[in-house]
C-alpha cells in the first residue's frame, strides 16, 4: 500500500479516482494479506490533464483559460477518497511513508529520470516519426490536455515538461513527508 501511494502521489494520477486501480488478497490465514497493483493508466497524469476535465474536480488545479500549469502541489488522494483520508491519518501509516520515501524514492525517481532521458535519445527518431506520422503535438488530442502541453511543439520539449513536472512534484512529496 505504501509503495501504490507513493507511486500514485508522485504522478498525481487523476484515473485512480475513476477506477483504475486493482487490489487483490494473497494468502491464506494469519498471512493473508491486501495488495495494491498492478499501478497502470497514467495518460492524464504528470500534470497532463486540463483542471476542467471531469468536472474540475483537481485539487489545486482550478481553471485554466489562461496558459497555466497545473499544480505539482498538494495531496491527491486524501483528497479524493474517504479511505485514503482515513489512512493517512494513520501516524504509523505517514510514517511508514515517509520512511520508504527516504529509503527508496528520491533514489528511484532519480533513475527514473535518467530512464527517460536514456530512452528519450536512444529512440527519439521513433518518436519523432510517430508525431510526423500523428499530428498531435502543438494541439489538444483530447478534451483533459492543459494548455501548456497542448503548446509544446516538440518531442523534446514534451520530455522536458513530464520530467519538470515529476521534479517539482517529488521536491513538494519531500518537504511534505519530512515535516512534523
Amino acid at each position: 500500500m505504501v509503495d501504490f501511494v507513493i507511486v500514485q502521489e508522485l504522478f498525481m494520477n487523476p484515473d485512480i479516482a475513476h477506477g483504475s486501480q486493482f487490489m487483490s488478497i494473497k494468502g491464506q490465514g494469519a498471512d493473508r494479506r491486501l495488495h495494491m497493483g498492478p499501478v497502470w493508466d497514467f495518460d492524464i497524469a504528470a500534470g497532463n490533464i486540463n483542471s476542467n476535465a471531469f468536472g474540475g474536480g483537481f485539487p489545486g488545479w482550478g481553471p485554466q483559460p489562461a496558459p497555466t500549469e497545473p499544480a505539482h502541489t498538494g495531496w491527491y488522494l486524501q483528497n479524493e477518497f474517504y479511505w485514503y483520508r482515513h489512512l493517512m491519518q494513520v501516524p504509523e501509516f505517514r510514517a511508514a511513508l515517509r520512511d520508504r520515501w527516504n529509503t527508496v524514492g528520491r533514489q528511484a525517481v532519480q533513475r527514473t529520470f535518467d530512464h527517460v532521458t536514456e530512452l528519450s535519445v536512444e529512440y527519439r527518431g521513433c518518436f519523432e516519426r510517430n508525431f510526423e506520422r500523428h499530428q498531435v503535438l502543438g494541439r489538444n488530442v483530447w478534451m483533459t490536455h492543459p494548455w501548456v502541453v497542448q503548446n509544446l511543439t516538440t518531442f523534446p520539449a514534451q520530455v522536458n515538461y513530464v520530467t519538470n513536472f515529476l521534479r517539482r512534484r517529488a521536491d513538494w512529496l519531500v518537504g511534505e513527508l519530512n515535516s512534523g
